[in-house]
């Protein structure tokens, strides 16, 4: 999270890299207009991709494409537009579109042997 960037391993070897969006430490309006939710934090620590929902995909916070989530359907790494380069999601990872467009075939899913997902560190600017 401390250089907002992700990297993909297939047997120790580097089969991806991208650049991510992950949270930006703000607070936010709570779904259904009920107050402020927050802050906007990607949780650190280690976690397994789990299950993949294609196309657009309504959540109570907005949309995600692709999402692969890794706790539970609250967290996903997905794609959104846009992805800056600087920290700005709800507590999700955003990845460019065209990565989410192939990213769910590239892990395997499930909470036994899904691939692990080791998150990091604080964004920037959330501390």
């Amino acid at each position: 999270l401390t250089r907002e960037v992700l990297v993909l391993y297939h047997h120790n070897k580097v089969e991806l890299i991208t650049h991510v969006s992950a949270g930006g430490g703000y607070y936010y309006p709570c779904p259904g207009g009920g107050g402020t939710c927050g802050p906007a934090i990607t949780p650190d620590g280690n976690f397994r991709a789990l299950s993949f929902a294609p196309g657009w995909v309504t959540v109570p916070l907005g949309y995600m494409y692709n999402p692969v989530f890794f706790i539970g359907r609250a967290y996903a790494i997905h794609g959104d537009i846009p992805v800056p380069l600087q920290p700005v999601s709800h507590g999700c990872v955003r990845i460019p579109m065209y990565i989410a467009a192939f990213f769910h075939k590239l892990v395997h899913l499930g909470a036994r042997h899904g691939t692990p997902v080791y998150i990091r560190g604080l964004a920037p600017g959330t501390r």
